[in-house]
């Protein structure tokens, strides 16, 4: 497991094996200030990777593509002003075909669970426009607990779609907390190990205690603590905290 930050934000990367493969179904969504920025991301980033869409002007961005970068990760390249987005890099959702109708009931769902969360801006398909039904989801920028995501929809059908290569983190301070995310996530959905749920969109989530790096960095109790939670769904804090 590895930890870094990428202009400000959290990412962690898990070696789950060759079965967990990327799909555009969850992307970074990355905000250029100028063209100049755009062309030198996408040139570093699509270098052994694919293209998607190619970075030029389109209706919603003067300089804009979506390309695969060479490990198969998905990213968005996109100039805007500042006053359309405050955040560098932002997850982005799709819920294409016969799921597109789920795009705007996820984020109502989402932005009702956690706290300081609201929608910044929305736009629907228009009658005549190619993508989508007319009143469907197109594009929505939301906050969650102050965290900036995107997400679009699309009447296309692929046979992608959100799988464990590509999930979201909370952090739980108690065990209250805990339950609270586990078991809206849950509901619908499908709890796995570890703190692994699938919400009743197909995305998934890792639920788990914030405290859980510090124990696990204490030589003394790792492994009594990593042998209790694999036995686990839903994190038990205190059974954590007595290993």
């Amino acid at each position: 497991m590895v930890a870094f930050n990428l202009h400000g934000q959290h990412f962690t990367i898990l070696n789950g094996g060759p079965q967990f493969k990327f799909t555009p179904a969850i992307s970074l969504y990355v905000v250029c200030r100028t063209a100049e920025e755009a062309n030198l991301l996408w040139s570093r980033l699509v270098e052994g990777g694919s293209t998607m869409m190619p970075l030029q002007a389109y209706p919603w961005s003067a300089c804009y593509g979506w390309l695969a970068d060479k490990y198969g990760l998905h990213w968005q390249v996109a100039l805007h002003t500042e006053e359309d987005f405050q955040q560098k890099i932002s997850p982005a959702m799709v819920f294409m075909g016969n799921r597109q109708h789920l795009g705007e009931e996820s984020i109502r769902f989402y932005t009702s669970l956690f706290p300081n969360s609201r929608t910044n801006f929305i736009a629907h398909f228009e009658e005549g426009e190619q993508g989508g039904y007319p009143g469907s989801l197109k594009f929505v920028m939301y906050q969650l607990n102050g965290q900036t995501f995107v997400a679009m929809g699309n009447s296309h059908q692929h046979a992608w779609d959100f799988n464990e290569a590509v999930s979201f983190q909370v952090a739980c301070d108690t065990q209250d907390e805990i339950d609270h995310y586990w078991n809206a996530f849950a509901n619908g959905g499908t709890e796995e190990q570890c703190g692994w749920v699938r919400d009743r969109f197909g995305v998934w989530w890792q639920v788990f205690p914030a405290i859980l790096p510090k124990l696990l960095a204490d030589k003394e109790r790792a492994g009594r603590v990593m042998l209790a939670f694999m036995q686990m769904q839903k994190f038990d804090l205190d059974m954590l905290l007595k290993a």
